[in-house]
């Protein structure tokens, strides 16, 4: 049985987490049950089920109303909206309600653009068919088809009608949305940049001290009766739903107990533990340590409010006592996630145990004050006190807020250890986000005391809301995308027992596996960068809503020119294009393989015909991927009339080894497999690409040379039409030989050569007369020019080894300055040789 204190692995971690968050989204689900049900039976939720019967009944198609109706609704609608948005100065919760009322509107209007779009499209097709009218002067058409295409006709003027209609209302209900919007924004400025008295006006000061025995004295008998109520329920036994709330709190403490230490236990002896075990143990944390205490909360809430004694006012302060609670637990679980304070092998970035501490508790105190004012603001708003009291004690959280964060920032500006240098500034040890981290929490400290100080009650508390959130949302965000990195993309680099299974079950290779992860990694990051994002504008009055309605604007399409295009669409073309390209890959790969080589062609023939069908088949995708998009062909001939001013001027040279590729492939001067010579570089040809060829040389080296320059340039091919070849080998011998029995001896070895043709004859010149010698050449031709040096070669050791049994050894060839002046003869001569050259007997240079 293994110890409680034995750390259990990463894949167990992962499964306690996983059954954590189940149980958590359960309890949730349960305490938002009697919510949604009360929602459902309130009166103000029989409109929205009115609608949604209405939907249901519109989802129909034999009560389907006719778009002309749905039309002539919606604007009705919207007028009305228009007005009552002129006329009145609606509230924050008054104009959610008018943007939701707009974005139904626009949906119905979106589903009749819908309906009439395709058709139109299939009318518009359908007169294609019918062709024009006759011109004047021509034969009349049949009677019949001239019916027709009236009909056509005008079905389609009144489906065109209906869209432009349709269209135009879209235009009507997106000014009204931003409009909406903007007096939102509007309002959320002016609650936000409201001046109140400053935190140094004596009259607020002493109009809060005057109204402070009347708001105890309130605050007296409201929590005097609140307790008296509970004292009495309790007496007559009507306190059961309590007390089965503080059981299931003690239960819930002891699974704490029992199962925590398993999650969150980190062994302060291990040194290097895995980074994925340090992020689960992280993540176990909070999530171990707030969930109980979160169900508790909802449970006892619960609980008071079917004893009643969440009524009135003291509903602001028992919510508000929860949460506070539930948000220390929270607060303290992440800190200790994050800073692992006494434990540096298991902290998750690089930080010294003594900053660590030191923002732990600073993050506790923080917390105890954010609470504190917290509740002190909800009491003093439930006991409705004056205005001046409730200013107050808004500056006063806010700036003892701010006043512990400029304490904290000290604390870490004397604990930071600057690298001192002999010379120059110093090179601060932490690193650059960590300073802008820094540098932010300055700024905001330093504007919520000026907006205390000055006035602005109302923005130093919101800013003070915003860096709790903000750290918070951050916090989290950092957790989960380093869990997703280590399960995405480090567990298969290390090999892992899901990746070997992957490996040898599915057949994927290690590689792959790293691809997969760093794709699935780098899309879950985006969706949670994009919810972060969400979350943290939530507070500035950007909400889900707005962001969803711009993506279903986007989705429903938009327009470049005359084209209207969807995210659907461009995806679907997407799609078709990488299908049909797989599609004429695979083609080519298997005549590649499978069919050329049994046709018995030649190899350049077989590379050119599988690499037009390569070109073939990606202009074939693009082709179908732009009439998918509606891209037809005389806008895409535009769009080409367009680019070829551009061609002309900067993709003149692209052009130009593209074309120069396809004569390459066509007249095929140049095939795979030739033996070409280009400048000094000599090799293989390798491979035609539309841009270059690749050329690999006999030093295994590959050299790309751009199209052109073998289309437009000389370039040798040994192998253009054959493999035969002509090899010259060449000797000198003494002017004592005899020239007749040197040739005969050559004449002789070149025939006794296997590889040496008889047709054409090999055969012997006499080259020249050179100064100690007379130059013989040996001329010849062989079937395959490849074997050219192997043969030369042997021709030569054949040579020289018939020559010396002949006693004719062949002379050492001497430049024309050499024996003009005579320094074979001294070079004889060590001595005078070296004389000559500025040295003694030794060797030693002299001067």
């Amino acid at each position: 049985m293994r110890d409680r204190r034995t750390p259990p692995p990463p894949g167990a971690l992962l499964s306690r987490v996983l059954g954590m968050l189940m149980l958590a989204v359960l309890l949730t689900f349960g305490a938002l049950s009697a919510v949604i049900a009360d929602d459902v039976r309130s009166p103000t939720a029989a409109p929205a089920k009115a609608s949604s019967g209405k939907a249901a009944a519109d989802a129909k198609p034999v009560n389907a109303p006719a778009p002309a109706e749905v039309l002539n609704a919606a604007r009705t609608q919207l007028e009305g909206l228009e007005n009552r948005l002129a006329s009145e100065t609606p509230s924050e919760d008054e104009l959610l309600e008018m943007r939701g009322q707009a974005g139904e509107t626009a949906t119905r209007i979106r589903a009749v653009v819908n309906d009439l779009s395709p058709r139109a499209a299939a009318i518009n097709a359908q007169l294609a068919q019918l062709g024009p009218r006759p011109a004047e002067g021509a034969p009349p058409e049949a009677e019949t088809t001239a019916r027709e295409r009236e009909e056509r006709e005008r079905n389609l003027a009144e489906l065109q009608a209906g869209i432009s209609l349709a269209e135009a209302l879209l235009v009507q209900t997106a000014q009204l949305t931003t409009a909406i919007n903007d007096h939102r924004r509007l309002v959320f400025a002016n609650e936000l940049f409201e001046q109140r008295p400053s935190l140094l006006s004596p009259w607020l000061w002493k109009e809060a001290m005057a109204g402070v025995p009347e708001a105890l004295e309130t605050a007296r008998g409201l929590f005097g009766n609140w307790l008296g109520q509970a004292v009495e329920r309790t007496r007559s036994g009507r306190a059961a739903a309590t007390l089965a709330s503080l059981a299931v709190w003690a239960g819930l403490y002891r699974l704490q107990r029992r199962f925590l230490p398993q999650l969150t236990h980190r062994d302060r002896e291990e040194k290097n533990p895995e980074r994925l075990r340090r992020v689960m143990k992280a993540l176990g944390l909070i999530i171990g340590v707030t969930l109980p205490f979160v169900a508790a909360i909802i449970t006892l809430f619960m609980a008071l409010d079917a004893e009643g004694l969440t009524q009135g006012r003291m509903e602001t302060i028992v919510v508000g006592l929860l949460l506070s609670v539930g948000f220390i637990f929270f607060m303290r679980a992440l800190t200790r996630a994050l800073l692992a304070p006494g434990l540096p092998s298991w902290r998750l970035f690089a930080l010294d145990d003594d900053t660590a501490m030191w923002l732990y508790r600073a993050s506790a105190t923080l917390t105890v004050v954010l609470v504190v004012g917290n509740l002190l603001q909800d009491i003093v708003a439930a006991i409705d006190s004056n205005l001046a009291l409730v200013a107050l004690a808004d500056g006063l959280a806010a700036f003892s807020f701010a006043v512990v964060m400029f304490v904290t920032l000290q604390g870490l500006r004397r604990r930071t250890k600057p690298i001192e240098e002999d010379f120059g500034p110093y090179v601060p040890s932490e690193p650059q986000l960590w300073s802008l981290l820094r540098a932010a929490a300055w700024l905001a400290t330093f504007a919520i005391m000026l907006a205390a100080l000055t006035g602005f009650i109302a923005f130093a508390s919101f800013i003070v809301d915003q860096v709790v959130w903000v750290s918070t949302v951050v916090g989290l965000f950092f957790l989960l995308t380093t869990l997703i990195d280590e399960i995405a993309i480090e567990m298969p680099r290390r090999n892992s027992r899901v990746s070997l299974v992957l490996q040898t079950s599915v057949g994927l290779r290690r590689r792959t596996l790293e691809q997969i992860g760093i794709l699935f990694s780098g899309v879950i990051k985006l969706i949670l960068i994009a919810l972060g994002v969400m979350l943290i504008l939530a507070p500035w009055g950007v909400e889900s809503n707005d962001v969803f309605s711009s993506l279903r604007s986007v989705q429903n399409g938009f327009t470049i020119g005359e084209v209207r295009m969807s995210p659907v669409e461009i995806l679907g073309a997407i799609i078709t294009f990488a299908v049909t390209l797989t599609v004429s890959r695979i083609i080519q790969r298997w005549l590649s393989a499978r069919f050329l080589p049994s046709t018995g062609l030649d190899v350049g023939i077989r590379n050119s015909i599988a690499t037009g069908v390569g070109y073939v088949g990606f202009f074939l995708a693009v082709g179908i991927a732009c009439t998918q998009l509606g891209l037809s062909l005389d806008r895409v001939a535009i769009v080409a009339g367009a680019l070829s001013v551009g061609i002309g001027f900067g993709l003149q040279s692209i052009v130009n080894n593209f074309v120069s590729g396809l004569i390459l492939l066509w007249e095929r001067p140049i095939k795979v497999g030739d033996w070409v010579v280009v400048g000094p570089e000599e090799g293989y040809v390798k491979r035609i690409n539309v841009r270059a060829t690749e050329i690999e040389t006999f030093d295994r080296a590959a050299v790309i040379v751009p199209n052109s320059s073998l289309v437009s340039g000389t370039v040798k091919n040994w192998l253009h039409r054959d493999r035969l070849g002509r090899l010259i080998v060449s000797i000198g011998v003494s002017y004592t030989a005899d020239p007749d029995e040197v040739r005969e001896l050559m004449l002789a070895c070149a025939k006794a050569h296997p590889q040496v043709l008889d047709t054409p004859a090999p055969h012997v010149l006499l080259m020249g007369f050179e100064p100690t010698m007379l130059r013989f050449e040996l001329r010849c031709f062989i079937p395959n020019v490849e074997n050219r040096l192997t043969v030369s070669s042997d021709l030569r050791f054949a040579v020289l080894r018939t020559l010396r049994e002949r006693d004719l050894v062949p002379v050492r060839p001497m430049v024309w300055e050499e024996w003009r002046f005579g320094r074979a003869t001294r070079a004889d001569d060590e001595g005078g040789y070296n004389h000559h050259h500025g040295q003694d007997d030794t060797g030693a240079a002299t001067t």
